[in-house]
Order: structure tokens, then C-alpha cells, then sequence
């Protein structure tokens, strides 16, 4: 079973403000009315061909709770199998994806942790 897992923006990098951070951009997703905002993080860099796992994309929704997202899926290239595979958010590959993004956002000053 998996848990759930949720990124927290500070109250001055609403991601449905922001359009690009770094090589990152953010995108809303059709969804239906009513429904809770959903968002899309993808990388724009070319995928390099490595025998590296390389994240992709992100996709989040709003919480009820104002600067919490929950992460919904996370996409990774791999460039051994020449596939874009789905992470399981339990995992140790999962957290070092999203550690990186975090990481990347930072140098743009742009506050996001995950909880």
C-alpha cells in the first residue's frame, strides 16, 4: 500500500504562479470543474542518452491545505531500456528524484519541501 506523499510551497512560490524554474516547466493539466487544481513539473532539457535515470516529469494536486500539493506521479526516463517509467513514490529512487527537483528549485529561490 502506498502512503501518501506532498510537497509544501512557501507562501510567496505559488506554483500556479510560476510558469519555468530553471530548465523546469510548469504547466496545468485539463481537469474537470470542480475539481482540484492539478499541475504538471517537466523538464525541458533534452533527454541525454546515459546509463543514468534521468526525472522527467511531476504531476501535483491542491490539497485543502493552501501551500500543500499532493504528488499524484512521477516520471522517469531510462536510458538503458529507452522507456519513460512511473516511480513508485515508496522508494529510495523516488525520494532522490524529488530531492533533486528540490534542490534545482532552490537555485532559483524558490522554497519547496517535501512532507
Amino acid at each position: 500500500m502506498s502512503s501518501t506523499h506532498f510537497f509544501r510551497f512557501s507562501a510567496d512560490d505559488d506554483p500556479t504562479q510560476l510558469s519555468k524554474v530553471g530548465n523546469w516547466v510548469i504547466t496545468f493539466l485539463d481537469s474537470a470543474e470542480n475539481t482540484p487544481t492539478r499541475l504538471a513539473i517537466t523538464h525541458v532539457i533534452p533527454r541525454q542518452v546515459s546509463n543514468d535515470l534521468q526525472l522527467r516529469s511531476l504531476y501535483i494536486q491542491r490539497t485543502e491545505h493552501q501551500y500543500e500539493w499532493q504528488i499524484l506521479k512521477l516520471e522517469y526516463f531510462d536510458s538503458r531500456t529507452q522507456q519513460m517509467l512511473e516511480a513508485d513514490l515508496d522508494t529510495t529512487l523516488a525520494h532522490k528524484f524529488v530531492q533533486q527537483l528540490i534542490g534545482e528549485f532552490a537555485r532559483y529561490d524558490v522554497e519547496l519541501s517535501y512532507v
